[in-house]
């Protein structure tokens, strides 16, 4: 096989590379030649002196320093001056033409490593790593050669395995004889582990044999030059300024879960970019002759990012003296996009998995870098929150004898606290990295909630200022349940952090700390002598046991702030009823700074996909949807649908799929489709010409696509859809009974999502079918050949064709008989590639169909679900929107539609009064046949082991390892096909439609405004990206708590 694809394509491939590459070194010489020339006549003389100089300012130490650009322009000229290949400068379209053409022998050698690991077989389960060993016998016996390429073409014959030339084993070097001792005995034999299969040595890096040194040359002085003129631009901004340019960090193709900052500076994302572009042919530099090409990037890299590391430093030393913090923001959010392409560039350029790691030092250099910045923002914080924004405590007169205004606010440094950190979280969460800027947010509400708990724990109000004490205490605990939700990534950071679980089990503690405060110091004295009259430890024998669960745990004064949502001794969603755990869910999802798509996989599923049943719901019950326009025609009478005065257009749609097949028969009364009317109208134009497909379609794909691949929890996709149809009064569709039960039915956008889940078994099952009718030849168009009429040959010898050896061939009834056979028994084949999903899906609908004593086909809704998808995909066929094009014929296209309806109604209606004539004679003749190969279809799929009850691993799981499960299951979905269209389809939705689903819930918030006018939220079916964050605005961002005003 690789011989094959070296011979007909590598082989030619590397020859028009070589071409392309030897135009552009012609280019390069022409250049080259013409700035020689230009510089000649420029400089006169002094070019024997700007050649005597390279050697000195090429190796002094200046390329290190932030003050090397002359050197830099200096080594450039000298570069441009020398004729040689080696050394010319290379114009930048010349590069970028390179790069692409590495790229594109990049993804051909991948492919080949790919192919290699697909079609071999390793029995040892040894790692396939590229291990180079020191000394090898088989080096040493065998002869080297490297012989010269051509110029047009690359003889890379030679460059197989050992094995593919049989000279070799045949003939082994008469080396090895001489070298064997002749009094040892028999030899050693070497056992070597030999490859299943042999795999081709590419050797497409010696087409840039003749540029490597010059393209090493090149691209040093590309990342030197860049490097210089960038931090050279930055830091006259900074002394001139003191600000730097940003600009917006784009989608970028190496995000491999790295934690990327949204904004950065605008010269160091100029700097990354071009390193990207030359990160290719750094890539292609792995082995062979353009390792100094990787050799000179890594280098130069290593360099520049020295340079950017101490101008962070220099820049943070500035702040906040001659800077904002603000600035600060930016400068971490630079250092933390170089660390995290540092990394990128170690995986794409490692040779090994466990190799030498060669950005070790730099990415420790780095980390270290971006710690020191965090840790200096936070310093500079808690300074300006203890010397600003927080007064002293004696400053507060808790001493006084007078009320603090009446006892009608709480203190102004707590609402200037709460300003603080609102405007501090909108500021990391628009310039830092999503997780930095969670992680930095969290320790600085820590900080600040322990200045605040020292002090409160030590002030000593008179009996006027108690309510202020109360009211400042109350506030504080209800600004951190809000920030909480932001500061917290996980459930279990929320309601109950472990002792490792760092900042928020000591945020836990100082809330529970100003709880006891308040309690002891604003309670009134009586009830504080009932309680502890017999001293702080013995409880009195009326408190019940039911406290006992609230000792040892410090998340307990959420209960006692947020009491709708939170009740006592909660530490999971398990101990939360559905409104309230979907509530917490949400708030905790809208309020990341980045998506969290394990978190929204876990709504989906969560308290039996109660999430998704009202998504489904809501979107199906619009006034647009099919879901709503069927439900109104199964209400109708049966007389308002099938009239017998019905007009001959009723019969547009079997007259448009089945014209040319109903004069195919002998008689009328043999026809093969049922001439009566439908009793439903469809279109079958839509078919053929299909519109595009509706949000709501839209919305519901995405839905049931990834509920029913959540694997370890099989009943999903059942949980979810079962209630749409109940509410949607849907159960009347299956009734096989009713005249509204035939293929050109209007099925529901949720029916439409399983048919696309569906997909591979019906393309399995018709594949033999469409095999056969696209090559058998019917009796109709059959034409008997001029040679049977003949008895003699003009010879007089008879003619060897004879009508006993060729037969005239099937009748199209017979054919149809064929396909529709076909059809169902590989249905019975191919159901075991049915999903679990499905299975779970299918029994309960079945299940709640005889509970409503509703008749389904052959009871089982499964049948009637496999035969309409069946019939849509047929269709798809027929209506000639399958992409085939002139594949199938027109006459098959129209045998295919019968077939479509035949294969139906065997399946549904079988010969009872809504089948047609053909239908319901094949199923009498076949009775036996066909409900053998049906009940085998519906006992694997009404089957119990679908679902099994044990199969919820998260259902008595700890809250870490659940968000574990369901991260991987968000990953595992986003890599399918249409996973990640349809997590950010949900997602948008969602987030669009975040305080209505909220409303939904029913929970009041812990602070609700008396005079404001809580306005209602509509659901709104859109599906683009939610609006950005709008701007900071203070003066209203000054008296909230979350969503509400700050109650005054």
């Amino acid at each position: 096989m690789y011989h094959i694809l070296h011979d007909l394509y590598l082989e030619k491939y590397s020859d028009e590379m070589s071409l392309l590459v030897e135009e552009i070194a012609d280019d390069i010489r022409d250049f080259n030649k013409k700035v020689v020339k230009t510089s000649k006549s420029d400089h006169g003389l002094g070019l024997a002196k700007a050649e005597a100089t390279p050697s000195k300012s090429h190796k002094s130490g200046s390329r290190g320093s932030l003050g090397g650009y002359h050197s830099l322009h200096m080594t450039s000229l000298w570069y441009s001056y020398k004729p040689f290949l080696s050394s010319m400068a290379f114009p930048k379209d010349c590069m970028v033409s390179l790069r692409h053409i590495a790229i594109s022998l990049l993804k051909l050698e991948d492919f080949l490593d790919s192919l290699t690991k697909m079609t071999s077989w390793d029995v040892t389960g040894l790692p396939n790593k590229k291990v180079k060993k020191k000394s090898s016998l088989r080096g040493v016996l065998k002869p080297s050669s490297s012989p010269e390429q051509k110029r047009h073409s690359l003889n890379l014959g030679s460059s197989f395995s050992s094995s593919d030339n049989p000279f070799e084993s045949s003939n082994p070097p008469a080396q090895t004889s001489a070298a064997q001792p002749s009094d040892a005995g028999p030899p050693p034999k070497i056992v070597e582990r030999n490859r299943s299969e042999d795999k081709v040595r590419w050797d497409w890096r010696l087409i840039f044999k003749k540029i490597s040194a010059g393209l090493a040359a090149a691209m040093e002085t590309r990342l030197d030059i860049t490097m210089a003129t960038t931090l050279a631009h930055e830091a006259a901004l900074w002394a001139r300024d003191h600000v730097l340019e940003t600009t917006a960090l784009t989608l970028v193709h190496w995000n491999d879960g790295l934690d990327l900052p949204p904004v950065v500076s605008k010269d160091t994302n100029d700097f990354i970019q071009v390193v990207d572009e030359l990160l290719p042919l750094a890539r292609a530099g792995l082995e062979g002759c353009l390792a100094p090409v990787r050799t000179a990037f890594i280098d130069s890299l290593g360099i520049a990012v020295k340079n950017f590391h101490l101008h962070c430093v220099t820049l943070s030393k500035d702040i906040p003296h001659k800077a904002s913090l603000k600035q600060l923001l930016i400068i971490i959010s630079n250092a933390m996009l170089i660390r995290n392409y540092l990394q990128h560039v170690e995986t794409v350029l490692s040779t090994e998995d466990n190799g030498k790691k060669f950005m070790c030092s730099l990415l420790k250099q780095y980390t270290e870098l971006v710690d020191g910045l965090g840790k200096h923002l936070l310093q500079l914080h808690n300074q300006l929150v203890s010397i600003s924004v927080l007064s002293d405590a004696d400053s507060g007169s808790w001493s006084d004898l007078k009320d603090f205004h009446e006892d009608e606010r709480c203190s102004f440094t707590i609402q200037m606290w709460n300003f603080y950190l609102r405007g501090m979280q909108n500021d990391m969460w628009a310039l830092l990295p999503p997780k930095r800027a969670q992680t930095l947010f969290s320790s600085l509400l820590q900080d600040s909630l322990l200045l605040l708990m020292q002090r409160y724990s030590r002030i000593k109000p008179s009996f006027r200022r108690i309510k202020q004490f109360r009211y400042d205490i109350t506030a504080i605990l209800m600004c951190v349940s809000e920030h909480q939700l932001r500061a917290c990534s996980t459930v279990s950071q929320y309601l109950n952090p472990g002792h490792n679980q760092i900042p928020h089990y000591s945020i836990h503690n100082q809330c529970s700390n100003l709880l006891a405060t308040l309690a002891v110091v604003a309670s009134p004295l009586d009830h504080l002598y009932r309680v502890f009259k017999r001293g702080y430890d013995r409880k009195l024998e009326t408190q019940g046991s039911g406290d006992s669960m609230l000792a040892g745990s410090n998340s307990n004064w959420l209960h006692w702030i947020w009491p709708s949502l939170i009740h006592s001794g909660t530490k999971h969603y398990d101990d939360m009823q559905t409104a309230t755990a979907l509530y917490l869910h949400l708030s905790l999802f809208l309020n990341q700074p980045q998506t969290d798509w394990g978190m929204l996989v876990q709504a989906l599923v969560m308290k039996d996909c109660s999430l998704a049943i009202l998504l489904l719901t809501r979107t199906c019950l619009l006034d647009a949807s099919v879901a709503t326009t069927l439900s109104d025609t199964l209400r109708s009478k049966p007389a308002a649908c099938v009239s017998p005065a019905a007009p001959a257009d009723d019969q547009s749609v079997t007259s448009l799929l089945v014209s040319q097949n109903s004069t195919h028969s002998s008689t009328e009364s043999d026809s093969l489709v049922d001439s009566s009317p439908s009793p439903v109208k469809s279109d079958i134009l839509s078919i053929s010409e299909p519109e595009l497909v509706s949000d709501t379609q839209v919305i519901v794909d995405a839905i049931i696509h990834i509920v029913a691949q959540v694997r370890y929890c099989p009943n999903a996709l059942a949980k979810c859809v079962v209630p749409v149809i109940d509410r949607c009064c849907l159960w009347e569709m299956f009734n096989v009974a009713s005249p509204h039960m035939t293929p050109h039915m209007k099925v529901p956008e949720w029916m439409m999502s399983v048919f696309e889940l569906m997909d591979p078994l019906i393309d399995r099952a018709i594949e033999p079918m469409l095999r056969y009718v696209s090559r058998v030849k019917t009796s109709e168009n059959y034409i008997r050949p001029v040679i049977s009429y003949v008895a003699d040959l003009p010879c007089g010898c008879p003619p060897s064709y004879s009508l006993r050896d060729h037969p005239k061939p099937a009748g199209l009834k017979e054919m149809l008989a064929k396909c529709v056979q076909l059809v169902v028994l590989e249905l019975e084949k191919c159901v075991v590639m049915l999903p679990t999903s499905l299975c779970c899906l299918f029994s309960a609908i079945n299940t709640r169909c005889e509970q409503q004593n509703i008749k389904t086909s052959h009871n089982c809704v499964a049948l009637q679900i496999m035969a309409w998808a069946t019939w849509f995909r047929l269709q798809q066929f027929s209506a000639g929107v399958d992409k085939l094009g002139n594949i199938l014929s027109s006459q098959v296209r129209s045998h295919i539609a019968t077939v479509a309806d035949s294969v139906f109604h065997v399946m549904v209606h079988g010969k009872d009064a809504g089948s047609t004539k053909f239908a319901a004679k094949f199923f009498k003749t076949n009775k036996d046949w066909l409900n053998l190969r049906f009940l085998s279809i519906a006992s694997f799929v009404l089957d119990d082991f679908h679902s099994l009850a044990s199969t919820d691993v998260s259902e008595t799981a700890c809250p870490i390892f659940t968000d574990h499960i369901f991260s991987l299951l968000a990953t595992d979905i986003m890599t399918s096909p249409t996973g990640y269209r349809d997590m950010t389809c949900v997602c948008n939705l969602v987030r669009n439609n975040g305080q209505w689903l909220l409303d939904q819930m029913d929970v009041q918030p812990p602070v609700c405004s008396s005079h404001e006018q809580q306005m209602e939220s509509a659901f709104r079916l859109e599906l683009s990206p939610p609006p950005a964050r709008s701007d900071f605005n203070p003066i209203s961002e000054m008296n909230r708590i979350g969503d509400c005003n700050f109650n005054q």
